[in-house]
């Protein structure tokens, strides 16, 4: 195994905390994209002639393929960001946190030569 088992549980901790960042930059990114267009909608409609309007098409075009991009990232992460931001889950997260730091603990102690390890009464009893 190349990877120890507390290093995996906090990969997954860091997805979740990381979650909230991504889901929430590209919800706001999407939400701004969104308030614009009413604001492109009216200078369609106000244009002088055709090149005018391809012009402004083809910029707002081009926005919504950044919106979609956004968008597409929004919904990447929402499942990930839910989960974390559950009440219900919480706890679990908690305990999941807990359990890093008690793994990294044995990992540490098994990770000592044998020869040099401290015998701790009570320890085994646990």
């Amino acid at each position: 195994m190349d990877r120890k088992p507390s290093e995996i549980i906090q990969d997954f901790l860091d997805l979740i905390d990381n979650s909230h960042e991504e889901f929430n930059d590209s919800k706001s990114k999407v939400d701004n994209y969104n308030s614009k267009t009413y604001t492109w909608t009216h200078q369609l409609e106000d244009c002088k002639n055709k090149q005018e309007r391809n012009r402004l098409a083809t910029a707002w075009q081009k926005e919504l393929k950044e919106r979609r991009k956004e968008k597409d990232r929004k919904n990447l992460w929402e499942k990930i960001h839910n989960f974390g931001a559950d009440v219900s889950n919480k706890a679990f997260l908690k305990k999941l946190r807990h359990l890093v730091q008690e793994q990294q603990k044995v990992e540490e102690y098994l990770g000592t030569p044998y020869e040099e390890r401290e015998y701790k009464k009570g320890v085994a009893e646990k």
